[in-house]
């Protein structure tokens, strides 16, 4: 059995914004195209 696990995800936007601010930022207040999600997990 391990004791460790590394999980690493990305996502990217899809159409456009439409509800994005005159800077061209979305809701997060973020202008990049795509997110990169890691989620590491230790049993102890």
């Amino acid at each position: 059995a391990g004791l460790y696990s590394l999980r690493a995800s990305y996502a990217h936007k899809v159409g456009l914004n439409e509800g994005r601010s005159p800077t061209g930022k979305d809701c997060d207040n973020r202008s990049d195209h795509g997110r990169l999600w890691l989620q590491l997990v230790i049993w102890i």
